[in-house]
Parts: structure tokens; sequence; C-alpha cells
């Protein structure tokens, strides 16, 4: 199939009822500098288009299928053959990966089309990573650069060719949901920050995500300084020349500890996204929309498959949050104190911590900001054991047919996944298509009201309850590191 849209001519190809175009690019963009639009173009879109520089090893050592360029930014869509009733819904998803790996080759919209037969147009993007992505620059490069926010910009990009093109593939512009899964659901609370981004899109799904990951320029202008000490630099224009592979080997070093996930994402820049960005998000004039918000329930439980956890955990929590990690001490000692706890109970206190102050807290507290100006929310919680990081993507991707970490799954676990994804697939598609996720496979799922923090629970049973004390920790504050 052949669309012609202002961007350009896009060559893409059929298969079992779905229509795929891969690797459109969408912009390019000089080191540090802000993207650049592409136009003009034909492209022949069969195959995808590179990542961006990255770990070439996942996060278990596993290698990594390339290329890999700072030339990296394509797009991706895969629609339904057939449009015989109008304009369709289109998703947009933001990758995740801590703001250091992935790319728009994996996402969890995809099966909604191809698999689901959903009515929608799915779309995924790649965008700068790591230091190439999110390195605060305007301490040592001065003025003319990203500030640290390549990455997001390159999202902003890349949401603004959507709107001007999604409609030759059918889909309606005026109906975009971001979705973002970790360091994405991040970048989908930056994206509701930023001026720019007005009208570009209209719901929200964040999973693991709210607006914790943007950090000030202190806390970045500290980190860039460290990351350069990694670097052979004679002077910091060096940065602007070195080859990109001392850059990834410098952040692989910087990167090596506990805190990893929290050393790189947007800045509070004042120009992309504004320095009063906490009043904003608050204020009648903030971002609207419908909004679908998730959490797994234990997020961190990584942390607990080493030993000594209790031991370790206050020097992890100075590594993940800086000086915020004094709030995750005390959450912790409330858990715990005078409670007589073994080790076993310490280690799932600190889970808990760990999760609320990267994830769950900032979910829960961006739904009540949102109820709060009277938009409608929705909460739910994956709960399927171990219940950990990014599972409820990786349910809606695949369900039951990735084996477990202890081998081959069992049929009648299989089944019991396949039902879970179902029903999440099911919701997704009806939020993305009405700004409400109900369907005939979840019970009725209601919307959060200010002071209480109702959700729907994806485990082994699907229920929804609406408990009037949020279950997170509450006063723990907006960004999740702080190094001023």
């Amino acid at each position: 199939m052949v669309i012609t849209a202002p961007a350009g001519r896009f060559t893409g190809y059929t298969e079992n009822g779905s229509v795929w175009f891969k690797g459109i690019r969408y912009a390019q963009a000089e080191r540090f500098r802000p993207p650049v639009p592409v136009t003009g173009l034909a492209q022949d879109c069969r195959a995808f288009g590179p990542k961006s520089i990255q770990n070439p090893r996942d996060w278990s050592g596993n290698p990594l299928p390339g290329p890999f360029d700072e030339d990296c930014l394509y797009l991706n869509i895969v629609r339904p053959a057939e449009i015989p009733d109008g304009p369709l819904p289109v998703a947009v998803d933001i990758h995740g990966g801590a703001f250091q790996t992935g790319s728009g080759e994996d996402s969890a919209l995809f099966p909604l089309v191809a698999e689901e037969k959903a009515r929608m147009v799915a779309v995924s993007i790649n965008y700068r990573l790591g230091a190439l992505g999110y390195l605060y620059l305007r301490d040592i490069l001065g003025e003319g650069y990203c500030d640290g926010n390549m990455g997001l910009l390159d999202q902003i990009c890349a949401l603004k060719w959507v709107k001007e093109n999604i409609a030759a593939f059918g889909g309606d512009p005026e109906r975009v949901t971001l979705f973002g899964v970790s360091a994405g659901g991040k970048s989908v609370g930056a994206l509701m920050l930023a001026g720019e981004t007005k009208g570009l899109f209209h719901r929200a799904i964040l999973s693991s995500g709210g607006i914790q990951a943007v950090r000030t320029p202190g806390t970045a202008s500290a980190l860039a300084r460290k990351f350069c000490t990694y670097l052979p630099l004679r002077s910091a224009k060096d940065l602007l020349t070195i080859p990109a592979s001392e850059i990834l080997n410098a952040q692989l070093q910087f990167t090596a500890g506990p805190g990893s996930t929290c050393l790189f994402g947007p800045v509070s820049d004042g120009k992309t996204v504004p320095e009063n960005w906490r009043a904003d998000i608050r204020s009648a004039d903030g971002w609207q929309g419908e909004t679908l918000i998730g959490n797994n329930l234990h997020e961190l439980v990584f942390f607990k498959m080493g030993p000594g956890l209790p031991e370790k955990a206050p020097a992890i929590a100075a590594e993940l949050f800086g000086g915020n990690s004094a709030y995750a001490e005390r959450a912790y000692h409330a858990l715990v104190d005078g409670k007589g706890l073994d080790t076993a109970g310490q280690e799932d206190a600190w889970v808990k911590v760990f999760s609320d102050c990267m994830y769950r807290t900032h979910g829960d507290r961006l739904s009540q900001i949102f109820a709060g100006r009277g938009m409608k929310t929705y909460t739910y919680s994956f709960d399927y054991p171990p219940a950990h990081h990014s599972q409820d993507a990786a349910t809606l991707r695949a369900g039951g047919s990735a084996p477990s970490p202890a081998g081959e799954r069992a049929p009648e676990e299989k089944a019991a996944l396949d039902r879970l994804m179902r029903g999440m697939r099911a919701s997704y598609i009806a939020f993305i298509r009405a700004g409400d996720p109900n369907n005939g496979l979840v019970p009725r799922w209601e919307p959060v009201r200010p002071g209480s923090y109702g959700r729907m629970h994806f485990g082994p049973e699907i229920y929804f309850d609406c408990p009037d004390t949020c279950p997170s920790i509450q006063d723990f504050p907006d960004d999740s590191i702080d190094l001023r």
C-alpha cells in the first residue's frame, strides 16, 4: 500500500488484515540540538529504522538486535487494512527503558490492531536516549543546546508529525491517546507539562508513570558534570565530536549503580518544561483530557532477589533519590518500627517503599490532581504475582505466551493470563476509542473521585474496589531525585 501525506510518500505492506508502515523518518538532529522535521521523502517502510544509541545488551546481559545509530528518529504505524467508517482513533506509544534503552519496535499497542482487530491506528516512535537524549548542557556548552530535553523534543516533534500526517493513514488527529510504560509513562507526564503539546494529544495512558521524572536544572547540572568526568574531554566542545561509542561507554559506567534509573529524564528548563510545572499541572490551564493510570503491586520486587536488602536499602535509597531518600527511610520506619518483623517482612516493607517512591505514589497523586480538576481519571493495579515492574505491559503484549521465571507456564496458568490479557486489552481499546475503559470483560469501572482511590485490580481475579485512604506514600516529593 502506498500513502501520500504532507510529509511524503510512504510504501507499506499488508499482513493478516493489517497494514504496516515501519521506519518512517520523521526528523533528523545534530548532536544535542533540537530535531528538524523531515518532509518530501519517498520512503519504503517495510523495515524498522535504527534504534537510538544504547547498551547493546538488555538488563539480563543478553545481546539486543540492532542496528543502533545517533540518526534514530523514526516512527512506525499499523492500521486496519480496511477503514470503511471514517477516521479512526490514534494511539501513540512512547516506549520505556529508564530513558536509556528501548525502541518503538515492540509496542504493546501493535497487538491491539494486529491481533484484536481494534478499529484504531497505532503509532510507535524512537527518540534519543541516555546522555545523547537527556544530558543537561546549559552550564557546560552554553545557550543554543537542548538543556537536557533532546529526547522530549524528539517526542514532541513526532507528535507534531502525527498531527499533520495521520489523517492520510486513516487516523483522526483530534482523537490521539498517548501511551507510555515506565520511562514512557514518565515521558507522557512530562509531555502534559510542555506548552508545545497543547492540542497534540487528548487522552493519556500512563503505566508506572507520572510527573516524577522531571529534574530541576540544579540536579540535572550536577549529574551532567559528574557524567563528564567519565569522558576524556580536553574542552567542553569535545562533547560535540567525541565518538558516540565513548559516550555510551561513559554512560555504562555512570549508570552502574542501583540509582541508574533516576539519572536521565526531562528537565524543567523554563522553555520546554516550565519551572513552575507543579502549579501548572494543578491549574485550570493545565493539560486537559481523560487519563488511565496503572501500576504494578510490587514494582521493585527485583530488589529482593539479592541477599541483604535491609542492610543495603538506605544506600540504595540514597542512590535512587539523593536528598529525597530521607522520605523513603521515614516511610520504611513507619511501616516496621515496633512490629518485630523478620527479614522477609523487612524486605517486603522496603519493596513497598521503593515501589511507592519510584512509581505508585506519583500515579496516585496525578489521579487526584486530575480528579480534583473534574477530569475523568481511571486507575488500576496489576496484582498477578509477582506483579513486578512492567508486568502489566508484558501481559498486555503477550498474555500467558511467555515462560515464567521458573520455566514454561502450566496450561491453566496460560489460560488465566490469557483471560487477564483479554480483559486488559479490551479496557485499553475502549479507553482509546471513547475515553472510558468499561467493556464487557471486566467489572464496572468507576473513575477516581477526590479523596477516594477507586481502582481496577488485574490479578488472579479481576475486581474493582474504592478505598478511602491512599495505599501509597503521599508525602514523597514530586521529583524522584534531588541533588540540589
